[in-house]
């Protein structure tokens, strides 16, 4: 891959990471409503007029499958963004922080870190290749 190729997927990746952590809680709350639970009772039945049955058991697991494969997708894509997280330096931590979770334009970024144009852009540059360098396996 030729020099800075990976940019635009790592920022994308980066800029995903609070939407991802958002969307876990949401699961972790869908999947706890889902638990499996005991049934009072057991007809052979069909519910209504139609003869159709309804497999609710059947759909619940479906969709506890579903949503645990989707978590331990998104947990893993945080986890790896956490720990490249880790080996930033306060500055690049302070700059993700800023702009890939609270979406600040970047005049009040270098406002905020008191720095001129080319500076940000170094930081910004060596945050992405540090995270770039951790979990490159991961945005491919």
């Amino acid at each position: 891959m030729s020099n800075k190729e990976y940019f635009p997927r790592v920022e994308s990746y980066l800029g995903k990471y609070a939407r991802w952590k958002s969307r876990l809680a949401i699961i972790e709350t869908e999947l706890a409503k889902l638990k499996p639970s005991i049934t009072p009772t057991y007809s052979d039945m069909p519910p209504t007029v139609t003869n159709k049955t309804s497999d609710t058991t059947g759909d619940m697991a479906t969709r506890r499958m579903d949503l645990g494969a989707e978590y331990k997708c998104l947990s893993d894509k945080v986890k790896k963004i956490e720990i490249a997280i880790e080996a930033l330096t306060d500055q690049q931590k302070e700059l993700f922080e800023l702009r890939y979770i609270r979406k600040v334009n970047v005049e009040d970024i270098k406002g905020g870190l008191e720095v001129g144009k080319s500076r940000y852009y170094q930081i910004r540059d060596s945050l992405v290749d540090t995270v770039h360098e951790i979990i490159q396996d991961a945005i491919y």
